[in-house]
């Protein structure tokens, strides 16, 4: 390749595969630019890393028309220019700012016309959302911004339906593997693709598949779900259970986490059990955050007590039946990422590739 773009396909910038002609445009080009950006953001703290993904939301966004109503923009271009108008999704400049927290990522957000209801939960609504499961990225922001109180019992109950569906599924004729060579549509849906066409029974494992936690990862660790296509699981907060010295929250105490701010992350903790637990907080996916300081809030709003920490973990107590109320004040990306965990330093870890010597 000599580095001049579309050299192969007639010096069409929109050509190729996966690119804007074929088969999803505008998806297949802003998650590997969004990923990219976020992952290098991750690594090196650097929001510079940001302006490729942002100046695609920014040209996309410009590209739009006023069409039945609502704002759309294109989506894929062809020889005859831009085409597959639809309506702007809010949800790559949601991924992009909840990783970021820059408020002119929140205005990328807030200048999309809101042509429908975003507070409400699109699973199990929508049938077959079930590939990738990053259904519910929109409502969610509402939630975080303070404009969607009801949304973490909605979407428990709406988890429900979505489990019962898929394990209805599951158990049922077509969920049969040895039967897939006779099945049709799934579940009588018609306007799904056929398994027995265009490769479709590769993607069947997740169409039948009954676990899913995009609602776990949104409101215990402050984040939407991950971008697929290479992105990273980012996260505002993680626990770890300090008895067990394990991942995750010790039995019986609940999370959740109700704002996100630039510098800061508001949970709540619950101890529903009968025994005193100690949950360890970790500031990031990667504990690539820093607790500056926290504090322990009160039914009305006041602050009863606060602790200057100064470290990616904090442990806090609980008695039976507690619920402790935290604002944290937090210094991003303060911290290289590492998965090491409290009680798992790198230092002490086996190389996971050995090189061989010269001789």
């Amino acid at each position: 390749l000599s580095g001049v773009v579309g050299e192969y396909v007639g010096g069409k910038w929109w050509g190729g595969h996966y690119g804007w002609r074929w088969p999803h445009g505008y998806q297949t080009i802003i998650e590997p630019c969004l990923n990219a950006g976020l992952n290098a953001l991750l690594m090196t703290g650097d929001e510079s890393h940001l302006a490729l993904a942002r100046q695609m939301i920014d040209l996309n966004f410009s590209l739009g028309q006023e069409i039945d109503g609502a704002w759309q923009v294109p989506h894929k271009h062809f020889d005859a220019g831009w085409t597959d108008f639809r309506p702007v999704n809010p949800r790559y400049a949601i991924q992009l700012w909840a990783v970021s927290r820059a408020e002119e990522d929140r205005d990328r957000i807030d200048r999309i016309p809101r042509s429908f209801d975003w507070s409400e939960e699109t699973v199990p609504r929508r049938p077959f959302a079930t590939k990738h499961f990053n259904a519910n990225t929109i409502p969610w922001y509402e939630f975080i911004s303070g404009r969607n109180p009801g949304y973490p019992e909605r979407m428990l109950d709406a988890n429900h339906e979505l489990i019962d569906q898929q394990l209805r599924r599951l158990r049922s004729f077509e969920g049969d593997p040895a039967n897939w060579h006779t099945v049709s549509h799934i579940d009588g849906y018609t306007d799904t693709v056929s398994m027995q066409t265009d490769g479709y029974a590769v993607h069947a494992w997740q169409e039948f598949c009954p676990v899913y936690f995009e609602s776990l990862v949104q409101l215990m660790w402050g984040a939407p779900m991950h971008v697929m296509h290479g992105g990273l699981q980012h996260a505002a907060v993680r626990y770890f259970d300090a008895g067990a010295r394990r991942p995750g929250l010790p039995a019986g105490i609940a999370a959740l986490v109700d704002q996100v701010t630039a510098n800061g992350v508001s949970l709540q903790l619950v101890n529903t059990g009968i025994n005193a637990e100690t949950v360890v907080i970790q500031s990031g996916s990667f504990r690539e955050h820093r607790f500056d300081r926290v504090a322990l809030i009160g039914e009305s709003g006041e602050e009863l007590a606060s602790t200057d920490v100064g470290a990616e973990w904090i442990e806090i107590a609980l008695d039976p039946h507690a619920i402790a109320r935290l604002q944290c004040d937090i210094r991003r990306f303060a911290n290289d990422p590492s998965y090491e965990t409290p009680w798992s330093s790198r230092a002490d870890w086996s190389p996971v590739i050995t090189g061989r010597a010269a001789d």
